[in-house]
């Protein structure tokens, strides 16, 4: 009776998030994915069943879709505004999904790290080694652009900051051999 009871509520729960997901309800997707993603975990014996199958397959979808709706809302962002409050609730969507926040992690980084490739490419006057002071300048205004757009944005724990600083030297440690050799 308790399974048949969860299995329940792991249909209910699966199509409870797609309607949230079609409403943009960011805050309760990311508490409902979590849920269903611990009912789901408890079928994972039982994958033969239709039933299950069928559930199964339409909260894959569901993830799938949320993580095309993150992307599709970062992308569209103006960087010349503010950051909208509800991307907050986004960032808990990703922490939801685990797996897939590692790689949104990384492509937000390379998306804001973007332009610094663009800045200094190898053949300027720009990138030469005597102007490494300018690459640090770079990377203050954009630690200071995270700050003002981005700031109570991702979760602490993402250490976002951090992990700008961490490729922007990597990407300068690169491009700085190359100028040497």
């Amino acid at each position: 009776i308790n399974t048949l009871t969860r299995l329940d509520t792991l249909v209910l729960g699966v199509g409870q998030l797609s309607h949230m997901i079609s409403k943009r309800q960011y805050k309760q997707v990311a508490e409902k994915l979590r849920v269903v993603s611990s009912l789901s975990d408890c079928f994972v014996k039982y994958s033969h069943i239709d039933k299950v199958k069928e559930a199964e397959k339409k909260f894959e979808g569901l993830k799938s879709k949320c993580v095309d709706l993150v992307y599709d809302e970062f992308e569209r962002l103006d960087d010349r505004s503010a950051t909208p409050q509800y991307f907050r609730h986004l960032c808990h969507v990703m922490q939801a999904l685990n797996d897939d926040k590692l790689q949104f992690v990384s492509w937000f980084v390379n998306d804001r790290l973007s332009s610094y490739e663009s800045t200094f490419p190898e053949t300027d006057e720009v990138s030469k080694l005597e102007n490494v002071a300018v690459r640090f300048q770079w990377l203050r205004r954009e630690l200071k652009f995270y700050d003002q757009h981005f700031s109570g944005t991702f979760p602490d724990d993402w250490e976002m900051p951090q992990l700008l600083c961490e490729e922007f030297c990597l990407i300068t440690k690169e491009k700085l051999s190359k100028a040497l050799s």
